[in-house]
């Protein structure tokens, strides 16, 4: 299971990646959600089954 953030705002063309190893995904997904709010970035999440990805509701 693997968690990793991007910075939204395309505008600025910057990304940054931060990329970490999970053995139980509801801990990736819990890491990956406080990463998102705290920085204000969209999550997405690689699992076994599937990609989550949530935006977050910046203006």
């Amino acid at each position: 299971m693997t968690a990793h953030d991007e910075e939204w705002d395309v505008r600025q063309g910057e990304v940054e990646r931060r990329e970490e190893h999970f053995a139980d995904p509801a801990e990736a997904i819990a890491q990956g959600r406080a990463w998102a709010e705290r920085d204000g970035v969209d999550l997405v999440i690689h699992g076994p089954h599937g990609t989550v990805r949530e935006k977050p509701g910046r203006e």
